[in-house]
């Protein structure tokens, strides 16, 4: 093999790792958007960024609160109707259920009707 022969053979095992690198299938987010949340990559089988009410199906809690999700109703939950709707979740909107909270209590607290009587248990 002459000198020019092997120098190119070098020279392109060494970028090989380099184009592998380079062609990173995941595509950053967005700007000012953040990484999607493991259940929302586990639920976008199809990974289009999306989840569809047939995705959707495989978590009871998402198929309950689908349309609400779903702010725009196009039938598909996108990363930020997901996160909208779970900070709404974490600051104490309705559940599920559609329950609302009292003020002052979370899910499972003791309550009274009147100040000085005993906690009893909210059922």
């Amino acid at each position: 093999m002459t000198h020019n022969a092997r120098f190119a053979t070098i020279l392109l095992l060494a970028a090989a790792p380099m184009a592998v690198l380079a062609a990173d299938p995941k595509p950053a987010p967005a700007p000012g958007q953040s990484e999607a949340p493991p259940m929302f990559k586990e639920l976008d089988k199809n990974h289009d960024g999306q989840i569809d009410q047939t995705e959707a199906k495989k978590s009871a809690d998402v198929t309950a609160r689908f349309s609400t999700l779903d702010s725009n109703k196009d039938k598909r939950i996108s990363l930020t109707e997901w996160q909208a709707g779970e900070q709404s979740k974490s600051s104490g909107a309705a559940g599920v259920s559609g329950e609302s909270r009292e003020p002052g209590t979370s899910q499972g607290q003791s309550t009274t009707d009147k100040p000085g009587e005993p906690m009893r248990p909210k059922y």
